[in-house]
């Protein structure tokens, strides 16, 4: 995942993991993925635990079985905007098999907005 991070925010995770531990980053102010509400952050932060720096560090290989999958959709997360995301909408909105949506809330939108989450992926149950 590091590969696809801008440059200043990849030897951001690396320094964090470097004054962490060398081996975790620690989870990122809940802010930055668009938690802003006390309650759900106290919450979040109850739950979030550092991750280790392999996780985003060594390769990921895409086999491409994803194809195979009937219905794709990409949801944008657009407060705060993740400028690094551009790449991956962009991808699906070029894809005549995906389906695009944006919410103005952030990334993590199953705390912050559950229910216009659910509207969505509701309508690719079988």
């Amino acid at each position: 995942m590091l590969d696809f991070q801008f440059e200043v925010r990849r030897q951001s995770l690396l320094a964090q993991a470097a004054g962490h531990n060398g081996w975790q980053i620690p989870p990122p102010p809940l802010s930055f993925y668009g938690i802003f509400d006390p309650d759900q952050q106290a919450w979040a932060n109850a739950e979030c635990v550092p991750q280790p720096l392999k996780c985003f560090s060594e390769p990921s290989s895409v086999t491409g079985a994803w194809n195979n999958i009937a219905q794709k959709s990409y949801i944008r997360c657009t407060n705060p905007a993740l400028e690094y995301m551009d790449q991956f909408q962009n991808f699906a909105e070029q894809q005549a098999d995906w389906d695009t949506y944006e919410m103005a809330t952030g990334h993590d939108c199953m705390i912050t907005a559950p229910a216009e989450l659910a509207e969505i992926l509701l309508k690719y149950v079988a």
